[in-house]
């Protein structure tokens, strides 16, 4: 895992814009939980499970794949993640 993607990692999703494919939802993220993120779409809200799940999330202007079995932890745990763990 390079540099730039664990900072990716360590960082603040919530306010951020994303998109998950398989689950055909878009919008932004409101909540993070260990397990989940809370997404507002144009018309709901919906909480989607991080394990099994890959999330495209809108960082500068561009959008940076996620697995979400690598970040279903609690937020705050996210910040000890280290260049390849």
């Amino acid at each position: 895992m390079t540099q730039k993607n664990v900072g990716i990692l360590r960082g603040e999703f919530i306010g951020k814009h994303v998109s998950i494919p398989g689950k055909k939802v878009e919008g932004k993220i409101i909540d993070e939980t260990k397990n989940s993120f809370l997404v507002k779409t144009n018309n709901a809200r919906k909480r989607i499970l991080k394990a099994n799940s890959l999330f495209q999330i809108k960082i500068n202007d561009s959008f940076v794949e996620v697995d979400g079995n690598i970040i279903a932890m609690k937020p705050e745990d996210r910040i000890k993640i280290k260049n390849g763990n």
